[in-house]
């Protein structure tokens, strides 16, 4: 007997503990056909569905979840650490998308310097290194303990070495943030 047939039915059950059950067994199962079924669970009007299906989706890592996770890093309805988990599930994929969509939502541009923390590569580095001198101190804290993070390369080095000055104390705690390129590894 399969299962897939039987996670069907329980992701239409009016009990919220078997729609998250079969949520969780699908994302298991690494079954992509039911990729919609998970991101639509986001909306589920219980928490612990919505969790269920932010852990399932994780678990898949099917690309064509992707956008719809990063649209929603942003929805305080989701479980902030399980909405972490699932974006880095898909490592640096996310990370062209991020990079989009932070250069049209400027407000929320802090979400995406902390996202990239957990996904992003060097590609990044040129957006963060701008966003250092950004006007708002979250934002470029956010941005210098990513680009600290991420090999050495001269311009990130300056702007870190000129943040040790900044008035702010999270953007010079920042800047000194595993100070890689300074040659040292920890």
């Amino acid at each position: 007997m399969s299962l897939i047939p039987v996670a069907d039915r329980m992701l239409r059950s009016f009990w919220w503990r078997r729609r998250a059950l079969a949520l969780r067994a699908l994302g298991l199962l690494q079954d992509r056909s039911h990729t919609a079924a998970l991101v639509a669970a986001l909306d589920d009007s219980h928490a612990e569905v919505r969790a269920a299906a932010l852990d399932a989706l994780a678990d898949l890592a099917d690309p064509a979840s992707l956008q719809a996770l990063v649209v929603r890093m942003h929805d305080a309805s989701l479980c902030c650490g399980r909405r972490a988990a699932a974006i880095a599930a898909f490592g640096c994929e996310c990370e062209p998308f991020l990079l989009e969509l932070a250069n049209v939502d400027l407000p929320r541009r802090y979400t995406y310097a902390r996202v990239l923390t957990l996904c992003g590569s060097e590609r990044a580095r040129p957006a963060l290194c701008e966003w250092t001198e950004d006007p708002r101190t979250d934002v470029r804290a956010a941005a210098f303990k990513r680009s600290g993070m991420s090999g050495s390369d001269t311009r990130a080095a300056h702007l870190a070495i000129d943040a040790l000055e900044s008035g702010d104390v999270r953007v010079r705690a920042m800047a000194a943030y595993r100070p890689s390129w300074l040659g040292r590894s920890g």
